[in-house]
């Protein structure tokens, strides 16, 4: 069985990371996840820059908050779910 590389966190990298807040305040790029499905949402700079495309097509009624997990948006999923775990996100991908 391959082991999974889980990384220390401190609990102020938890506290920081622990961040929620509306889908359309994303500002950086970075790894979020949906903190009423548990889905990952990857954001990348071009995603962010002036035209882009990054939230345009959803639409909703109720609120969409969102957990940012890590500022790598190519964190790779394992890490991901681990991160998310850790920060007691709902985890769905």
């Amino acid at each position: 069985m391959a082991r999974i590389k889980t990384e220390e966190f401190s609990t102020s990298d938890l506290e920081r990371q622990r961040k929620v807040l509306p889908i359309q305040s994303i500002s950086e790029p970075g790894c979020y996840v949906d903190t009423s499905t548990g889905h990952l949402i990857r954001v990348n700079t071009p995603m962010l820059e002036i035209g882009g495309t990054v939230f345009q097509g959803f639409n909703s009624k109720d609120a969409w908050f969102v957990g940012k997990i890590h500022d790598d948006p190519y964190l790779p999923i394992d890490e991901a779910r681990i991160v998310a775990a850790n920060c007691s996100f709902p985890v769905n991908f």
